[in-house]
């Protein structure tokens, strides 16, 4: 996963699975290209961003500004089934967890 170091927007993504196949997605400024394993065409999505691509998605989220009361719809592609998903991202409230660790704030 290459990505934009400024707008974290993706350039290149490559993933590979020992079962279930191969996939690289490459990136323009409103659509992603991607060839898929066995398939002769690639799958051209196009998109309005900003986008970003699955195997980013847990920096992504690390990424946002959470805090109570923050909401927002992140649209996320699927390279290896080539589509583009819409997730909403909401944090309605803080929460103490307790782990062996100790206790911790954090968002719900």
């Amino acid at each position: 996963m290459m990505c934009d170091k400024e707008t974290f927007a993706p350039i290149t993504s490559l993933w590979r699975h020992s079962m279930l196949g191969f996939a690289e997605a490459v990136y323009s400024d409103d659509s992603v290209r991607i060839k898929l394993e066995g398939k002769d065409q690639p799958v051209v999505i196009k998109f309005t961003p900003p986008v970003f691509d699955n195997e980013q998605a847990m920096q992504l989220f690390r990424r946002l500004p959470l805090k109570v009361g923050y909401k927002t719809t992140v649209n996320v592609v699927s390279s290896l089934g080539s589509g583009e998903v819409k997730l909403g991202v909401e944090v309605p409230e803080m929460e103490t967890i307790e782990t062996s660790a100790g206790k911790f704030e954090c968002y719900k």
